[in-house]
């Protein structure tokens, strides 16, 4: 609604009077010529309580020749008493407005000569908190036959108070009008409010530990590292085993589909020019589908183990409204990191699948292009820019990767990064991005990139806005189809910064319409324009859309318009409309006569139609720092080396990285406090890994053998087996340990590692004990454990106990030989009497045998 007031209780009267002569007494079917002489009106500011008017409906949002304008208007009593309606009158632009300051100016309550149409006096009484509908007609033959917008203002009058609302209606062009290309983006990345409501770091990456598919089996014990010649380490890689570095974004898909109608080229001109660098995140998984943001879309296949949404009501905002915006020419800038499971994809099938529409894959996290460059870390937009690649490779419908879509104050020197890692095309606004026309400049542009400042760019055709060529204009005004020699520049596509807010229901003042008509990259003054209705934000956009077309219908220049990010207020500065009623105001903008919808690809294919020019270098307040970038990377590393032990490390390296890259994103420039609480949660589950897997504190430890195994506890207190190697270092001769050994520690539990030594000599000698990953980079603190070594005692005592032995042996022998023999010899033949008679006793029976036995005393 656009309230202007309430007049002083003459002019008040005045409108209807002046009406009178031209009405008559026709009362609420009034039919009448349009006033052209009835003066121009001002609408003065609203008082805080008073009645209000406001346009709900024009109708079509295009007026056809034969069609009829039906406006309807509802009258609201927002004070406590009841108030009398007087009239409701209807007026509309005598004249086309001539530019499309005229059309802003319109809306701002600013002068203009309107005509009157219709008055209705309903003579009717409102009650307090409600409101009464008034409907005109006006058959299209009494609207002057020029096509294009025209403002129109209805004026209520409740008790001597006259109300005020403005709008637009725009009248259809002729069937000889050729359209102009109209490309419109929308991007698909995280919110603010997804950000804050993502569970804590920790929380996701012991949910993945701990879900069914995160550890199907324990792990295998790593084979130790051998050491080489040199005494470095040299393992061999263990099944199961991750390298410490971030784990690639991963992810098949099981089906493709075939490619929408007008939907980019598959073929993906960047795809195999992609820097081979490892991927900054896991979990870029493929793509596809909305449906209706009001149900949940239904997947085919089972859900990834990337812990995505279950339903659409947990899906990211803008994956949960994509549908709304499901109209031909309207192209999607998917963050590939959102997309993490079937219900995400489903829901970007379904708008991939729509007719006209077209997907492309930006940065990986949405990261903030123009941070990284200004901090050095090209290599993460490397990095981001592998998501985007692998996401459309694997995304199962058409998709592009190589369009980078930038935000508000992007230089030369990020355009150039973006260059480097891949990005074929950029996508920005005629904020940061300069011309020369005195017209409203093409959409379709290209982007000088020379380090030295030159402004010459390529044009493939002759243009009839040959001033929006910059330092090109001659080689454009001479016609000539040449492509320039010099080939450092983008193709981009610059969205119309005003025609942006106006779809997204803000209205810029003339200060903040100043910069965007003129560019520059100097950034867009405090914002102090207004909020629009949906009917409003509609109409206008519709307008100034036609007054664009109006400057050079001869040479139809093409309209790009840019939704922002979601949340992000950076062009709809007071606050965006909901995305239904973004998605309506692109669908009429799309369907108007006088313009053709065109997928972001398809336009970025065609020639540019001028040079736009952006600064060299400059920096924005919010910007993510070097230092910043340099300790999540330390986290990362020291998390992703703890969860090469366990048996599924992008479990962890998954959430992490994407956690990690989310630091860089867009969506944090503006809120800080944010930004540092993801950075204090990447610094406390480094803490928590550091010290997972450790070396446990041990009393003295006795050492009294040369070659003995040392007792070292290990303790793991993941909820999942590790796979560790312990290793021994010290610096002392007395003391040499062995390889390292493998170990499996199961979860939440200590073990005893018995790690073979060498010892000699006799002393105290501390023992470095580490949990090392197979590579041999150490986790967590090392732990020194104390020992005596008495390496000969064990040798001494088996030599004494032996010569003692010996000593006893040989006593006993010498002891034998000196006392000599204990009994006298025994004659033969006495011998053999005696077995004679113990053979004839033994005869003659027992009797014998015991007389015998007393002769000779035998017992």
């Amino acid at each position: 609604m656009m309230w202007r007031g309430a007049l002083a209780g003459a002019v008040a009267a005045w409108v209807p009077l002046g009406a009178i002569g031209l009405v008559g007494t026709q009362g609420l079917t009034a039919q009448a010529l349009p006033a052209y002489n009835s003066p121009v009106h001002v609408l003065p500011a609203r008082p805080a309580a008073a009645p209000s008017v406001d346009i709900v409906d024009v109708g079509a949002p295009v007026l056809g020749k034969d069609a009829t304008l039906t406006l309807t208007a509802t009258v609201t009593n927002s004070t406590t008493e009841t108030r009398h309606l007087n009239s409701v009158s209807l007026y509309i632009q005598r004249y086309v407005p001539s530019s499309r300051s005229a059309v802003l100016s319109f809306m701002r309550a600013e002068p203009a000569g309107l005509a009157l149409y219709d008055t209705l006096t309903p003579d009717a009484d409102i009650a307090p908190g409600t409101s009464t509908r008034v409907t005109f007609s006006v058959p299209r033959e009494r609207i002057p036959a020029e096509w294009g917008p025209r403002g129109v203002q209805v004026s209520a009058v409740v008790d001597g108070e006259t109300a005020t609302d403005r709008s637009f209606i725009v009248t259809a062009p002729g069937d000889d009008a050729a359209p102009a290309p109209i490309s419109a983006i929308v991007p698909v990345t995280r919110s603010l409010s997804d950000v804050s409501s993502t569970p804590a770091l920790e929380e996701q990456v012991y949910a993945s530990l701990t879900a069914p598919s995160a550890s199907p089996q324990p792990p295998t014990a790593a084979p130790a590292p051998t050491s080489s010649p040199a005494g470095t380490p040299t393992p061999s890689t263990p099944a199961g085993a991750a390298a410490p570095s971030p784990a690639g974004p991963s992810g098949t898909s099981t089906a493709g589909s075939s490619a929408a109608p007008n939907a980019t080229s598959a073929a993906d001109p960047a795809a195999s020019a992609a820097p081979a660098a490892p991927a900054a995140s896991s979990g870029a998984s493929s793509p596809a589908a909305p449906s209706a943001p009001h149900k949940a879309p239904t997947a085919s296949a089972p859900s990834s183990p990337s812990g995505s949404a279950a339903g659409a009501g947990q899906l990211p905002h803008r994956l949960q409204t994509l549908e709304y915006f499901a109209h031909p020419g309207v192209s999607a800038a998917v963050d590939p990191l959102l997309i993490a499971g079937d219900p995400e994809r489903a829901a970007l099938q379904t708008f991939a699948s729509a007719a006209g529409t077209s997907v492309f894959f930006g940065l990986g996290a949405d990261v903030d292009a123009a941070a990284l460059t200004h901090a050095g870390r090209a290599d993460k937009l490397a990095l981001a820019r592998q998501d985007a690649v692998q996401a459309a490779q694997t995304s199962g419908f058409s998709a592009r990767s190589d369009i980078a879509l930038t935000a508000l104050g992007v230089d030369r020197a990020t355009a150039r990064a973006l260059r480097d890692a891949g990005a074929a095309a950029l996508i920005t606004t005629d904020v940061d991005a300069a011309h020369s026309s005195w017209l409203s400049p093409s959409g379709r542009v290209n982007i000088p990139l020379a380090a030295d400042g030159s402004d010459t760019c390529s044009l493939s055709e002759a243009r009839g806005d040959a001033e929006d060529s910059g330092a090109a204009s001659a080689a454009g005004a001479a016609g000539a189809n040449e492509a320039a020699v010099d080939t450092d520049e983008a193709a981009a596509l610059r969205a119309d910064g005003v025609l942006s807010a106006l779809v997204q229901g803000y209205l810029p003042s003339s200060d903040e319409a100043n910069v965007l008509a003129s560019g520059g990259g100097e950034g867009l003054p405090e914002a102090a324009g207004s909020r629009l209705s949906a009917i409003d934000a509609r109409q206008t956009a519709l307008a100034l859309s036609a007054a664009t077309y109006r400057e050079l219908p001869a040479a139809p220049r093409a309209q790009v318009v840019l939704v922002d990010r979601p949340e992000s207020g950076a062009l709809a500065r007071a606050g965006a409309l909901p995305d239904r009623d973004i998605g309506a105001a692109l669908g009429a903008l799309t369907s108007a006569p006088w313009l053709a919808p065109t997928a972001a690809g398809d336009l970025l294919d065609a020639p540019a139609a001028g040079c736009a020019q952006l600064p060299e270098e400059r920096a924005l307040p919010g910007e993510i720092s070097a230092a910043m970038l340099a300790r999540g990377d330390a986290h990362v590393t020291t998390i992703s080396t703890t969860a090469a032990l366990t048996p599924a490390p992008a479990s962890i390296t998954g959430p992490v990285t994407h956690h990690a890259a989310q630091l860089a994103g867009v969506v944090l420039r503006d809120h800080h406090a944010q930004r540092e609480e993801l950075s204090a949660q990447l610094t406390q589950l480094a803490e928590e890994m550091a010290g997972a897997v450790t070396v446990q504190p041990s009393s003295t430890i006795n050492i009294i053998s040369e070659n003995a195994d040392l007792p070292v506890h290990v303790h793991n207190s993941l909820p999942v087996p590790v796979g560790a190697v312990v290793e021994l270092r010290a610096e002392d001769f007395r003391i040499v340990p062995s390889d390292p050994v493998a170990a499996t520690i199961p979860p939440a539990t200590s073990v005893t590692v018995a790690v073979p030594v060498q010892a000699s000599g006799s002393g105290n000698v501390t023992v470095t004990a580490a949990v090392t990953d197979p590579v041999g980079t150490a986790i967590g603190a090392v732990q020194d454990i104390n020992v005596r070594v008495r390496a000969g005692w064990e040798t001494t005592g088996t030599y004494i106990i032996g010569a003692l032995l010996g000593v006893l042996l040989l006593g006993g022998i010498a002891r034998s030989l000196r006392s000599g023999r204990r009994s006298g010899g025994v004659d033969p033949e006495k011998h053999l009497h005696n077995l004679r008679e113990a053979s004839a006793a033994e005869e003659a029976g027992p009797r014998a045998v015991d007389k015998l036995r007393e002769e000779h005393e035998i017992p």
